[in-house]
């Protein structure tokens, strides 16, 4: 994926194999940590649009940019 430093929110994939949403039961515990990272590592936020990459302030839910079944 060209190694964007992005933090990934899980889940990585869906059934159907397609970028979509799939967030955990405990995604908004996942937003708040992960968010506290990002904002921990400042250089993260930067990298917003790169790399073909949708991403929000540094964040992205795994099968929205590079879904991967069991990952």
């Amino acid at each position: 994926h060209g190694g964007a430093e992005v933090m990934v929110i899980p889940f990585d994939g869906n059934e159907g194999g397609m970028k979509s949403p799939n967030p955990t039961p405990d995604d908004k515990l996942f937003r708040y940590l992960g968010r506290r990272y990002v904002d921990a590592n400042p250089e993260m936020e930067s990298h917003v649009g790169r790399y073909g990459g949708s991403f929000d302030r540094g964040m992205v839910q795994g099968s929205n940019w590079y879904p991967l079944w069991g990952g």
